[in-house]
């Protein structure tokens, strides 16, 4: 009999439940447990990537499971082949895989388990299991949706919620660390509970749900935190969204318990998937560093945009104190500048509305010359030596301050030093002079080269590795825009156009399909001296060889594993290889080997080699040779027992 009058019960606005078409039970994994049950299978495969929650059931009824490994896009790295009444089990990771689950299914049919734990609005595939946890979504303590077509033969008590709901309510009153211990409790209580039919008091809360509303602001949260974040975030999420997300999964990369630990201390909660995995005997590194690595920041229905400047706030922040601390391995000398940072930044950005209408030229009118190869292998003294010939323009410590207005600094550049727009020398007093000295890259003067480093990476979205596919850097890199400030400068300046384009090493594949006029340079040197010399340049700028040095190449995570020598020599042998192996596609009119130590006893071969290289392309420079006849070469032997111990590992 319906009780009338009393006591107000908690007031809900009744509508429909989102998946209101669904099996409703006491949680997500009782929503495992009834498949297992109603299916029997006498094998699971689930990803290691999981929570030992999934594999809670399958202890308990006895059932065997085997692990699959996922990649870095959470796909499914074996060719799991199933058996008869055998079952694989697939997680929708962070709701971006539904596309990937269409495929599975195409594979697998309804031998596929579907866990949209972290995609609830995803609807079901038809005849494909799929599970729910509406818990991980909204304010209700337990409670599962299941879509299947399989049903137990059995009558199903019917969960209660109010004993493990102060939680819920707590934190409306006070705040989430006061209910802290209830809310284990909550959770707690789900382990090994027999499937129950959901709660009238989940059922009613999820009842009273706006989820146009949710949708809405969950989709507004993520795509804010992704534009700010993305060029931080390893993972490749879809700009479209079509999806409605979990959280904004932000993945670092590297040690990220620091950042973790600097949002919870203010306040930013942000959960760990799954320390499980980490003891694991087969989880891959991949997974392992899922684990440690990604920071899923909420982006949910709670939140306005204030708190998503709030979180990106500090994201950056933490930022720029793990920058402080990269920059305190260098020593003193060689330092970043952060208040010429933070105004170069400013200048340039009040310049790029007028940079922008100066990109009219799509093609470089004269062939742009990438100096390439390992670092410390001649490629100053290349840069140098090209710059002190007068017949072609380059990167200048003046030009590099204007990495985003390139065109306009050329423009500058002009201006204050050519002798044709000289005025009874006002202030022609820059020295043009090129001396051909350097520490570890850099030059001194307004108009020595410099390494434009700067400039490429406004270009390049590298993120933890100076490295991305080919196939990556034409689909992310704004080609267009990188060609007109090529072909802007050497319009400017009426010359061909030399610089380090090192950053590129293993893709000169990509360079050589977007810029016809070009030229390779690939400056190799001994690599016993070149390994010396890159140890002494970590010595120089970091006071310590134990520190790594220059571009973090595809193999860095492997050679962080070896002592200093080894990494040292890794690099330089890596990097040679990448560059021989673009190059072997490139045709011989673009491309030109120079041995540091040959070019040191014979510059003028090298001009006379380049030269007729121009020439092929329809650019002419002077018959005449007037560089430097040659340079002192710095190192010719090693003695050193380690570097010869590390030489032998590679090569």
């Amino acid at each position: 009999m319906k009780e009338i009058g009393g006591y107000f019960e908690l007031e809900l606005t009744k509508g429909i439940e989102y998946h209101s078409e669904l099996l409703k039970l006491n949680s997500g994994r009782n929503a495992f447990k009834y498949i297992l049950k109603t299916r029997n299978p006498k094998k699971v495969f689930i990803p290691n990537f999981i929570c030992d929650s999934v594999i809670e059931p399958l202890d308990e009824l006895k059932i065997n499971y085997e692990f699959f490994n996922i990649d870095e896009n959470f796909e499914i790295i074996q060719n799991v082949i199933l058996k008869e009444n055998e079952i694989i089990f697939y997680v929708n990771y962070f709701a971006l895989k539904s596309k990937y689950i269409e495929k599975l299914t195409h594979k697998y049919n309804n031998s596929l388990i579907v866990d949209n734990t972290q995609a609830f609005f995803e609807k079901p595939l038809k005849d494909i299991d799929t599970i729910y946890s509406p818990r991980k979504f909204f304010g209700v303590s337990d409670g599962g949706y299941l879509s299947t077509n399989k049903f137990l033969d059995e009558d199903l008590e019917q969960d209660e919620s109010c004993s493990h709901s102060i939680q819920l309510l707590g934190r409306i009153d006070k705040n989430a660390s006061s209910f802290y211990n209830d809310y284990q409790k909550a959770e707690q209580r789900l382990i090994n509970q027999p499937v129950k039919q959901m709660s009238k008091l989940t059922e009613s809360i999820l009842s009273s749900i706006d989820y146009e509303s949710v949708i809405k602001k969950r989709k507004d949260n993520f795509v804010f935190l992704h534009n700010e974040l993305k060029d931080m975030n390893l993972l490749n999420l879809d700009e479209k969204l079509d999806f409605v997300p979990f959280v904004y999964p932000l993945h670092r990369g590297g040690d990220c318990n620091d950042l973790r630990n600097h949002l919870i201390a203010n306040k930013i909660y942000v959960a760990k998937y799954w320390n499980e995995v980490n003891g694991r005997e087969k989880a891959s590194d991949v997974e392992q560093n899922f684990v440690e690595q990604i920071i899923p920041l909420p982006c949910d229905q709670r939140y306005n945009l204030d708190d998503m400047k709030r979180i990106v706030s500090i994201v950056k922040e933490y930022g720029k104190m793990y920058k402080n601390q990269e920059e305190s391995t260098r020593v003193e000398k060689f330092k970043r500048n952060s208040s010429l940072e933070e105004f170069l930044g400013e200048i340039n950005s009040d310049l790029w509305n007028t940079e922008e209408k100066l990109l009219d030229k799509k093609e470089p009118a004269y062939p742009i010359i990438f100096i390439m190869g390992p670092m410390r292998s001649g490629s100053t003294l290349m840069t140098q030596w090209l710059a002190n010939l007068g017949e072609f323009a380059y990167p200048t410590n003046l030009m590099s301050r204007f990495y985003k207005s390139p065109i306009i600094a050329s423009k500058i550049q002009r201006l204050l030093t050519d002798e044709q727009y000289n005025y009874r020398d006002e202030i022609l007093d820059f020295n043009s002079e090129i001396d051909f000295n350097s520490e570890n890259g850099k030059t001194k003067g307004a108009l020595a080269p410099n390494e434009f480093w700067y400039f490429w990476r406004r270009f390049l979205p590298f993120k933890e590795l100076d490295y991305l596919l080919t196939q990556e850097l034409f689909e992310k890199v704004d080609i267009d825009t990188l060609k007109s400030e090529f072909a802007g400068i050497v319009d400017v300046f009426q010359k061909p156009f030399a610089l380090k384009g090192m950053i590129l090493n293993y893709n000169i594949d990509f360079l050589d399909k977007v810029f016809d006029k070009a030229i390779f340079i690939y400056t190799k040197r001994d690599p016993l001296t070149n390994i010396e010399s890159a140890l002494k340049a970590r010595e120089k700028q970091l006071g310590s060889i134990d520190e790594w040095h220059s571009f973090k190449i595809p193999e860095y995570e492997e050679l962080k594993k070896l002592n200093p020598y080894e990494q040292v020599a890794g690099q330089i042998y890596n990097i040679n290889k990448a560059v021989e192996s673009g190059l072997e596609n490139v045709a011989e009119h673009k491309k030109m080997t120079v041995n540091y130590e040959e070019f040191c006893e014979n510059p003028k071969k090298f001009y006379d080699e380049l030269k007729n290289k121009l020439k092929t392309q329809g650019c002419e420079i002077g018959s005449e040779y007037k560089g430097e006849e040659k340079f002192k070469i710095t190192r010719k032997s090693v003695s050193d027992e380690n570097i010869l111990k590390a030489y032998k590992k590679f090569y």
